[in-house]
């Protein structure tokens, strides 16, 4: 008995395919990133229950946090390189299966020792996956259409924030925090398996036609892809003087954030609060939900209303600064509700921004879309890597209550200088090209 036959796949066009199947390497990507922030982040939730198990300090714990940035910092400008050299299908989905053994061997680590080399896998894995996924986009994406795709891969990845917050309380409450980062271990190693079957470096290595083609772009119109010598590609970067003060602020701004997202801002909510593990989470959980709202909304206004860049990255600046001014001052007298409005807001200025990764890309010829990424992003990591330690250090350096517990004093000097740092970034890009393009 024969089947009906319906449409499908086969009746498509080439062009048809291959503006569909973008799609589906954008979801397996997108989701990738989001188990990126979810490692990123869990820490913060997760950082009680690390003190008891390991019986460690505040400098410790701050150690601890960094592991997972500063390899990832290390790692991207080998990464944009590589990415441009080796092709970033490989790269990505080797390097998403050592964060999955990293997150495996961080669950069951026996001490404190074993947990920091675990960070340190993880941290490593994970360097060398966003790189690359921004580098297949450049290629399946119109230029008009890359810091909507940005914006929209930032905001299904902020998802992984919500999840590393109040879920992962809940699942630690519930399973424990061993068994939690487990589980998300095998989750990292099964889509690092799935990420080799289904995404593709172009189109062309699936047969199909490329986005110059379907345009119908003359050929002696079409940007070259030859690859750059590495050394040449790295001092075409560092030498233009527009690109530093994008790397100025995402050092600053993505440190600050971190700083208190992935680690700090959960035992100043709990020690100086007074709220709970769950409501902790649920209080950070704020600045994810608002970086899942407006990324989408930043890269649409600047690819198709404004034609800027600059502008809505300046804004986006000035007021995630703005959020930092009352945590700053005065942390001992803001409520968990004034608290939830900030940071929702912090999540939502800071994701108007997304339009950097664009501005910071259209400065450079596509050839060199790997190298930039990679070296914008060392900054970017870098500043977690430094401020989570920095902060770790100064929060130390100040008595502990009778308790035991982190005093109000040592908490405000921490945030202030995470004030001040947000000031400088936001006052360097003053100094930003605008790579303006024409609104479509």
């Amino acid at each position: 008995m024969s089947v009906p036959a319906t449409p499908d796949h086969e009746s498509k066009s080439p062009a048809q395919k291959m503006l569909s199947y973008r799609w589906i390497i954008f979801g397996v990507l997108s989701f990738a990133y989001l188990i990126i922030i979810f490692h990123r982040l869990s820490p913060a939730v997760m950082s009680s229950d690390l003190i008891d198990t390991f019986a460690i300090d505040g400098a410790a714990l701050g150690l601890l946090g960094s592991m997972y940035f500063y390899p990832y910092a290390i790692m991207q400008l080998p990464a944009g390189l590589m990415a441009d050299s080796i092709g970033p299908r490989k790269l990505a989905s080797i390097s998403f299966g050592i964060a999955g053994i990293g997150a495996l061997l961080f669950g069951l680590a026996p001490n404190f020792q074993v947990a920091l080399i675990a960070r340190l896998l993880i941290g490593l894995g994970l360097s060398c996956v966003y790189v690359p996924t921004l580098k297949i986009f450049s290629i399946w994406f119109r230029k008009n259409e890359y810091a909507t795709i940005a914006g929209m891969l930032v905001s299904l990845g902020n998802i992984g924030g919500l999840i590393a917050a109040t879920p992962l309380a809940i699942m630690i409450v519930r399973f424990g925090w061993r068994n939690s980062v487990t589980g998300i271990g095998v989750v990292t190693v099964l889509l690092a398996i799935g990420m080799y079957i289904i995404v593709r470096n172009s189109p062309k290595d699936m047969g199909l036609p490329e986005l110059d083609e379907i345009d119908n772009i003359p050929h002696d119109e079409r940007v070259p892809l030859k690859p750059v010598p590495i050394f040449q590609g790295i001092k075409t970067v560092v030498s233009n003087r527009y690109f530093w003060p994008v790397a100025i602020r995402s050092f600053a701004s993505y440190g600050v954030l971190m700083s208190f997202q992935s680690l700090w801002g959960g035992p100043y909510i709990m020690q100086v609060l007074g709220q709970t593990q769950v409501q902790a989470g649920s209080i950070l959980m704020m600045i994810s939900l608002g970086s899942i709202i407006t990324p989408p909304i930043g890269g649409y206004l600047s690819d198709k209303v404004l034609g800027s860049r600059k502008g809505i990255v300046l804004f986006s600046a000035f007021l995630s600064t703005l959020c930092w001014l009352p945590i700053a001052l005065m942390p001992e007298r803001i409520t968990p509700g004034l608290l939830y409005g900030l940071l929702f807001l912090m999540g939502a200025s800071g994701g108007l921004g997304v339009s950097g990764i664009a501005m910071i890309k259209e400065l450079f010829p596509i050839n060199l879309t790997g190298t930039v990424n990679g070296i914008n992003n060392f900054f970017t990591m870098a500043g977690g890597a430094v401020y989570t330690v920095v902060i770790g250090l100064i929060i130390e350096s100040y008595p502990k209550t009778a308790a035991g517990t982190f005093s109000v004093e040592a908490f405000s000097a921490g945030f202030r200088f995470l004030f001040i740092s947000m000031v400088i970034g936001t006052i360097a890009m003053m100094f930003a090209k605008e790579t303006k393009v024409k609104a479509k």
